[in-house]
């Protein structure tokens, strides 16, 4: 997949694709949600412990290059915008994230304002998440059993 994509303005053909099943990368752990513009658009999701509590930090790459990084917001739900050039333009991209039941997130990715890619992309970490509960247990079985 080159990058180097003729593109005319932002005018090329980007299909939509809702609810695509993952499609795991045994390297980089990827989900890879759509394609835009000929190339593949990956995300990858991951819990990262704070304190008492988890964040998540989700990337979204374009031909296996990051253009866009969340680093563990404090959003349970939320966007994040940036910019990124590809092919001698600069292109706008969106990402918003719905809640995390437990496993996975819906996300949507918008490209130019256009929607790429509806769907839910799973949590490569997802155990991580279950810390602060098994913390809050041994507290409460502590708890009862000394008072």
């Amino acid at each position: 997949m080159s990058s180097n994509l003729r593109i005319e303005g932002t005018a090329c053909q980007r299909p939509l694709l809702r609810n695509v099943g993952p499609h795991r990368s045994l390297t980089m752990n990827l989900s890879r949600v759509a394609e835009w513009c000929g190339n593949p658009v990956e995300v990858t999701a991951r819990f990262i412990p704070k304190f008492l509590w988890t964040t998540a930090s989700i990337d979204v790459l374009v031909d296996s290059r990051c253009v866009l990084r969340t680093g563990g917001k404090w959003k349970i739900v939320g966007t994040s915008a940036a910019r990124f050039d590809h092919a001698g333009s600069i292109h706008d991209i969106e990402l918003t994230w719905g809640l995390c039941p437990l496993r996975s997130f819906s996300i949507k990715i918008k490209i130019d304002r256009e929607l790429i890619a509806d769907t839910r992309v799973l949590v490569s970490n997802w155990p991580t998440s279950l810390w602060p509960v098994a913390a809050f247990l041994v507290w409460f079985g502590w708890a009862v059993v000394h008072l």
